[in-house]
């Protein structure tokens, strides 16, 4: 089975960090839905970002029972898939289109 995002934060097992998470997913779906993933390298298509969290959370499922039984892990699938839903989230909101059409890293500033 290949799962959304959303039935992917529901696993997640403490309600102090799945409902946030969902909060986010739902407050930002537009925005995640049509980031890219990068600039020119891996998920760098319109949508990038989004598929990328997903692939990277399903992956996530069907290797943790496999590798749990070669050796323990010390998180739960649950703890795997919050880290993996965060860890590109600053993305959506660090490029900006220029008017030439090409994506670029915003400027801190």
């Amino acid at each position: 089975m290949y799962y959304s995002i959303e039935e992917m934060l529901e696993k997640i097992d403490h309600p102090v960090n799945r409902k946030p998470c969902l909060k986010l997913l739902r407050e930002n779906d537009g925005l995640f839905k049509s980031a890219r993933g990068s600039t020119h390298n891996h998920q760098a298509w319109p949508g990038g970002y989004w598929d990328h969290v997903q692939e990277v959370m399903n992956i996530a499922i069907v290797l943790y029972k496999p590798l749990d039984e070669l050796r323990a892990h010390r998180l739960t699938l649950g703890e795997a898939l919050l880290v993996l839903f965060l860890h590109d989230i600053e993305k959506p909101w660090s490029y900006e289109l220029k008017a030439n059409g090409e994506l670029q890293r915003k400027k801190r500033g």
